[in-house]
């Protein structure tokens, strides 16, 4: 029988969101437990860079120094914020709300009068607050990514199912690039209004990804896992989850790499609003199989995977992570 999904509860106590004593500086915006897919001894992957080839470890790729800390936002920023999260259900809107507060809070606290055991408490949960916050969803989904890797699919029931859509659109939203990107284009309009960029895009970024999430699920987005049968492994990169579909299209087409062996497409579906919630409550009760969210697709063809990888080095930002290194030929 299969182990049921965990149920989401967000590790909140008294109005506050727990938070880690040690102080993160090296930040992941991908996930170490999915680079270390493309190990083989299980610390270590194959990197490609713009220069080079190499071996490094898992914990010094895909990071930045202080990526997700957080000084403090102003009042209108968490007013915006707030307004953002209130359209996200229940329990997460109290989750993004605790943290917003928060974060609202390190700005009106940094103006106390000096105190070492305050200032050395604050400073650490100015580092981890969305560090804490993203390592939640990884400790989440990994018994769904440990069945979509081992080939368990008939354990992916709803619950499961909007743990991997949950954590794709934050790794999605979460990486150096996106946030490259964000800043390039949103950074002179929010000054213009008077409006301070880094900590708010921080925030913001993890809200549209709920919003993301919220639309997949309610139009019950089809995952479809493509099995590599060919002697080629599937590649990764610092920035593994793209879009298929153009950014004016109305719906999302998300790719991502879940091993060498397997990737993930996640396609919209003809259901209607109709269809789909009597699809999740059939799903809910165990009435129906797992098959109306989740297709396999078993791949033979060597000029299919080649494709797929194309679109992994081209949506990199600065590295390439993949087992061998015949994988990464042609692709240059």
């Amino acid at each position: 029988m299969k182990n049921q999904s965990k149920a989401f509860t967000p590790a909140v106590a008294n109005g506050n969101l727990k938070m880690s004593l040690n102080k993160t500086k090296k930040q992941h915006f991908v996930s170490q437990f999915y680079l270390k897919s493309w190990s083989k001894n299980g610390e270590s992957v194959r990197v490609k860079d713009n220069k080079k080839c190499f071996q490094s470890a898992t914990k010094k790729i895909a990071l930045e120094n202080h990526l997700y800390r957080i000084e403090g936002i102003g009042s209108r920023e968490k007013e915006i914020l707030l307004k953002g999260s209130s359209r996200v259900a229940e329990p997460m809107r109290g989750l993004f709300q605790t943290i917003i507060l928060s974060c609202h809070q390190f700005r009106i606290l940094s103006k106390l009068p000096a105190n070492e055991n305050l200032a050395r408490t604050l400073d650490t949960h100015k580092q981890n607050i969305i560090e804490n916050f993203y390592g939640i969803f990884e400790d989440l989904v990994t018994p769904s990514y440990i069945d979509l890797i081992n080939g368990n699919y008939e354990n992916i029931d709803l619950n499961s199912y909007q743990d991997i859509l949950r954590f794709v659109t934050l790794q999605l939203t979460r990486t150096s690039k996106v946030k490259e990107t964000s800043k390039a284009n949103m950074e002179g309009m929010m000054k213009e209004k008077g409006l301070e960029f880094d900590d708010f895009d921080t925030l913001h970024s993890i809200i549209i990804a709920e919003h993301l999430t919220l639309t997949l699920i309610e139009k019950l987005y089809q995952l479809e896992i493509v099995e590599n049968e060919t002697e080629i492994n599937f590649i990764t990169s610092d920035n593994p989850v793209k879009n298929l579909l153009k950014i004016e299209d109305i719906q999302v087409n998300l790719f991502w790499p879940i091993n060498p062996r397997k990737a993930l497409i996640i396609r919209p579906t003809s259901y209607t609003k109709a269809e789909a919630e009597n699809i999740k409550k059939r799903l809910t009760n165990q009435e129906i199989k797992p098959e109306y969210i989740l297709k396999v697709n078993r791949q033979e063809d060597h000029s299919e995977i080649l494709k797929l990888n194309k679109i992994t080095w081209e949506n990199r930002h600065r590295q390439i992570y993949f087992l061998e290194d015949h994988d990464i030929e042609g692709l240059d």
